[in-house]
């Protein structure tokens, strides 16, 4: 194509409004850097009659959190599907807030005991998934879905320490061992995941995009009531 038919089929992408072609379709791997936010919900720890379940029926109390994140990306067989690696660590906190202090005071102070027993809790997370792009040019939405495995330390050193508080919360007749305050607080520390996510990334300039992601996970356990948690992500993605 010459130069002159070149300029003149630009210039009409432009004045029509026409995607030019990105670059960054042609590229094969990426890495992102972001940081994101999260709200998770929380079942409930007492029972139809206000008493706290066994240890081993309780949920995860979690409420919300920050989280920084990186991943790589690698394209299968056409532009459209990529593999993703994820590695996250979010910072975790229990709600101190008095929203179930009147309907449910024993749930109240469960979350208020947590806080003040472990604090923060920092997470460490790793999903493989795979994403589909529905266009390539300099606007990229894309959905993706995925699994994750994610382990949680508590920040205090109270975690392993014998829970001594009153109120039926640390003398669970269904064991005979001693509880800690992890046993009580953070009844499962291993954490397998699902999730779906949408979003959508913006090239800024030559390999270079700015990425907004809302994602979906279910946080799985076999003896307890789930989480769901939904996440919001801001980031930067850059093109190798």
């Amino acid at each position: 194509m010459h130069l002159r038919s070149f300029c003149g089929l630009a210039l009409l992408c432009v004045a029509f409004g026409l995607p030019l072609p990105a670059r960054a379709q042609y590229k094969n791997a990426s890495l992102a850097l972001d940081g994101a936010y999260s709200l998770i919900t929380r079942p409930p720890v007492t029972d139809s009659n206000g008493a706290y379940l066994a240890i081993q029926n309780m949920p995860q109390r979690l409420a919300y959190g920050g989280r920084f994140g990186a991943e790589v990306n690698f394209k299968l067989h056409s532009d459209h599907w990529w593999f993703v690696a994820r590695l996250n660590v979010p910072i975790y906190s229990f709600s101190t807030m008095g929203d179930d202090q009147a309907n449910d005071p024993a749930t109240y102070q469960y979350d208020q005991l947590a806080d003040k027993e472990l604090g923060k809790i920092l997470g460490l997370q790793m999903m493989p998934g795979v994403r589909y792009y529905f266009f390539t040019d300099r606007t990229r939405p894309f959905a993706q879905l995925g699994i994750s495995y994610m382990h949680l330390f508590s920040l205090t050193g109270q975690y392993s320490q014998n829970c001594v508080l009153g109120g039926g919360l640390c003398n669970d007749t269904s064991t005979t061992s001693a509880l800690s305050y992890g046993d009580v607080f953070l009844p499962a520390s291993n954490i397998l995941s699902v999730h779906g996510a949408l979003g959508v990334e913006f090239l800024l300039v030559r390999d270079i995009a700015l990425t907004v992601t809302l994602d979906y996970q279910r946080w799985i356990f076999f003896n307890t009531t789930g989480n769901d948690v939904f996440t919001g992500s801001l980031g930067i993605l850059f093109f190798g």
